[in-house]
């Protein structure tokens, strides 16, 4: 935020001043500002206030995360297969303090209007608030790969390590996008901002990826959850680690390489497969270009797919997706666009 260095030397005596200011104050006395930089600017004031300055409504979020300071907005929409965003999130100078408290709206002024790339950053999302926002623990590629599509195509991150035996997957990480759009993350104990941050009255109720984390015996459509019921979450499951050229690679290895340039952009990654319930191997399918008359391939595709996920994740997504259920809702359908102003 350079470009208000010159007015803010004009206007700011105090920090005091910056900190009691609300929004058409700073846009006064700072100039004009895009609504995400200025919304960046509430949150790290929000940073650096103590618990004896009185902040505004406007300025009181609670940022409950403590990103890795390696985290790169573009590096993470590469990894999960949506670079095309790029250059509208450098635009907005997003970072993680606002990729976490982003909102639906706020998503589709950046250009994401297709529901199936707001499901796959949701899950995206969710999955770097387990990893602290450490881009380095993903697992980019199995360290041995020969997939031709895939030569140059892979960075460094973590190796390939689906084989050893992974824990079971979190209880938060069950909702489904479909049914928790609009409710806060509680964080897990070593994620949690310094304490003389404040609690946020101001954030939209329609936040991208707010879903509360539930205690592990806490059953999923339970959403009230005191701070400390989410100190003891396990590691997530090395699936969920998965960036998009890891599953092109997976692709490869089931014989399909022929299909890998068909999800290019799709935002196909690990934590999408894992924790989305709406996430069937008919939208794979359905990305891949496979009709339903392909049965031959559409059946080693299944098999493939079953063998990718835990049984007991199989089981989850079948029983939300069926018509018959208390809590179904239909398969994501790549092609689906979000409603102008939903959320």
């Amino acid at each position: 935020l350079e470009y208000c260095q010159t007015a803010a030397r004009k206007w700011i005596r105090t920090g005091v001043d910056i900190i009691n200011a609300n929004k058409a104050q700073l846009q006064q006395n700072l100039g004009p500002m895009r609504p995400l930089h200025l919304k960046k600017l509430l949150i790290h004031v929000s940073l650096r206030t103590t618990r004896d300055m009185m902040a505004t409504r406007e300025t009181a979020f609670l940022p409950a995360i403590s990103p890795h300071p390696g985290f790169d907005i573009s590096t993470w929409l590469d990894d999960i297969g949506l670079p095309m965003y790029k250059p509208s999130f450098e635009a907005e100078l997003i970072d993680a303090y606002v990729l976490h408290e982003l909102t639906l709206s706020e998503l589709q002024t950046l250009g994401v209007n297709n529901e199936l790339h707001m499901v796959s950053m949701r899950r995206g999302l969710q999955l770097m608030r387990q990893l602290n926002f450490d881009l380095t623990r993903l697992c980019r590629c199995p360290v041995n790969s020969s997939c031709p599509v895939l030569q140059g195509g892979c960075s460094t991150g973590t190796p390939d390590d689906l084989s050893q035996t992974s824990p079971g997957v979190p209880t938060c990480m069950m909702e489904s996008a479909h049914s928790t759009p609009a409710l806060r993350m509680t964080q897990p104990s070593t994620l949690t901002s310094p304490s003389n941050a404040r609690r946020s009255t101001s954030v939209s109720v329609d936040t991208v990826c707010r879903e509360s984390t539930p205690s592990r015996n806490a059953t999923p459509t339970s959403h009230s959850f005191s701070p400390s019921s989410s100190s003891f979450l396990p590691p997530p499951s090395p699936l969920a680690l998965w960036t998009f050229h890891r599953v092109e690679a997976w692709l490869c290895d089931i014989e399909l390489p022929e299909y890998v340039s068909g999800l290019r952009s799709s935002g196909l990654h690990g934590a999408l497969l894992l924790y989305e319930d709406r996430f069937t191997v008919e939208t794979l399918a359905c990305l891949l270009d496979i009709g339903p008359e392909r049965t031959l391939l559409r059946r080693h595709l299944s098999e493939e797919f079953a063998n990718l996920l835990d049984s007991s994740v199989c089981h989850r997504k079948q029983r939300f997706t069926t018509k018959d259920s208390a809590v179904a809702a239909p398969a994501l359908n790549p092609s689906a666009k979000l409603k102008k102003g939903e959320g």
